[in-house]
């Protein structure tokens, strides 16, 4: 909730009260597990980047010392008296107690001076105050100086029923959770302007309504629709619309990327940001706009465009096909050398950065092709090597890998091919040679052979040994 933090800042005075009568009562049990808790709340993040769900104890563990704080300010508003009498019984101060206090101001006053914000420059004075003057001793004797004024007379006459105490305070409560709630269903859907995919993942009831009466007014409409502004929306889409679905989930930029079937009775339904894209294609042409959900700010959020290929999609797609058709060629770093690759046209800007994500030692990266298998990589390397075997990480594809080794330029080729089934538990395959070969040019094919292209073929890593 956008300007609400998780503890509310005017219930802080009630956390520091509870927080130093929490200290005060450290020898029983119960003060002993909240203190506890309240300490290693931090420990969950330390070590990673701080969320909510991991700091959630912290948020548990000060309500509950904002808890304490409020029934000792309740107990007061109680019976007065009765709660100055027991102050006045504290025992007076004395050397040890003053130089404890004068520690904890003196601490107290370090911290505050290093903390980062004002509400915690001024929390952290005010709790070493509290404590300075519960230990120091002073509290009673002041109380045992004022008990004979009009004010403590006054305090002798003020008894305040429980249940009007009680009453007030949920009352207050209350009317502050009706508040937020007021103002999260009145602002909640513009207190935050993304609403894509990086954001709120917002419109599933704005579009699935409108959508689903266009499916009753033109039940022979093959409906693309977007699966690029939410995670999951295929449950998402089956929640609204019912299984099997209506509609197919489906990008237009799939469609400018590869030839796909488009009719007359083609709708997409997709995002601003789809449609902007769509516009300045050149394989696109007649875009037509025959609905359009805005956003709670005003903004279009999702449009429902007919459209077709323009008269030079053929063209621009034999062009692009042609380029990707031809091997490239990138220098990488495998084992501290820059080897000469030729390879597959891969789907990345920046063919050479793209492939060196197969051999940056991270399992969690890949280089994958646009559309070929199989994916080819053909190394020349300043020097030559000998190769003992290697390891692959393919996910969970079956794959059918062939090595061909050339111990220089033009020499006799040396061919071995190998076969492995990945998996999700084990996505790594390692594979050792008949005989070692000692290579200058290495030409791998790796084929996926439970698919043909066009396909993304994937390889997170790549490692010789």
């Amino acid at each position: 909730m956008k300007g609400y933090g998780h503890i509310m800042l005017a219930t802080l005075p009630f956390a520091i009260l509870g927080l130093a009568e929490t200290i005060r009562r450290l020898r029983e049990p119960s003060y002993r597990i909240i203190l506890t808790a309240w300490l290693v709340s931090p420990v969950a993040s330390a070590f990673v980047a701080i969320g909510i769900t991991r700091v959630l104890i912290y948020v548990f563990s000060t309500a509950l010392l904002t808890a304490i704080g409020l029934a000792r300010v309740l107990e007061w508003i109680e019976n007065s008296s009765a709660r100055l009498k027991t102050i006045m019984s504290d025992p007076p101060p004395s050397r040890v107690r003053i130089l404890s206090a004068l520690g904890i101001l003196i601490l107290g006053g370090i911290a505050a001076f290093f903390a980062e914000h004002t509400a915690d420059k001024a929390a952290v004075s005010a709790l070493a105050l509290l404590l300075a003057l519960q230990v120091s001793g002073l509290v009673g004797g002041i109380a045992r100086r004022i008990k004979k004024t009009d004010f403590v007379k006054n305090l002798k006459q003020w008894k305040t029923s429980q249940y009007m105490a009680a009453w007030t305070v949920f009352l207050i409560l209350s009317s502050v959770n009706v508040f937020m709630l007021v103002d999260t269903l009145r602002n909640g859907p513009t207190w935050y302007k993304d609403y894509g995919m990086g954001g709120m993942q917002y419109g599933a009831f704005q579009v699935f309504g409108p959508l689903k009466e266009y499916i009753q007014e033109h039940p022979n409409t093959r409906i693309l629709f977007s699966p690029n502004w939410a995670n999951g929306t295929d449950v998402v889409a089956r929640y609204f619309l019912d299984d099997p679905l209506p509609v197919e989930l489906h990008s237009i930029q799939g469609y400018v990327e590869n030839k796909l079937p488009m009719g007359d009775d083609t709708l997409f339904v997709m995002t601003k940001e789809e449609y902007e894209f769509a516009i300045t294609s050149e394989k696109l042409a007649d875009i037509r706009v025959e609905k359009t959900i805005l956003y709670p700010d005003g903004t279009p959020g999702f449009y429902f465009v007919r459209l077709r290929y323009s008269d030079i999609a053929e063209k621009l797609f034999a062009d692009e096909k042609a380029l990707r058709d031809v091997i490239q060629e990138s220098v990488i770093k495998i084992d501290g050398e820059d080897v000469l690759v030729h390879h597959t046209y891969l789907e990345a800007n920046d063919q050479a950065l793209g492939l060196q994500m197969a051999f940056d030692g991270d399992p969690y990266t890949y280089a994958k092709t646009y559309e070929a298998n199989p994916f080819i990589m053909e190394f020349n390397f300043p020097t030559p090597r000998t190769i003992k075997g290697f390891s692959i990480i393919i996910g969970s594809a079956r794959v059918s890998i062939t090595l061909t080794g050339y111990a220089a330029p033009g020499a006799e080729p040396v061919t071995y091919t190998f076969e492995g089934q990945g998996a999700i538990e084990q996505p790594q395959l390692n594979f050792e040679l008949p005989e070692p070969m000692t290579v200058q040019i290495l030409h791998v094919e790796q084929f996926d052979l439970n698919t043909r292209p066009p396909t993304k073929n994937h390889v997170w890593e790549f490692t010789l040994h």
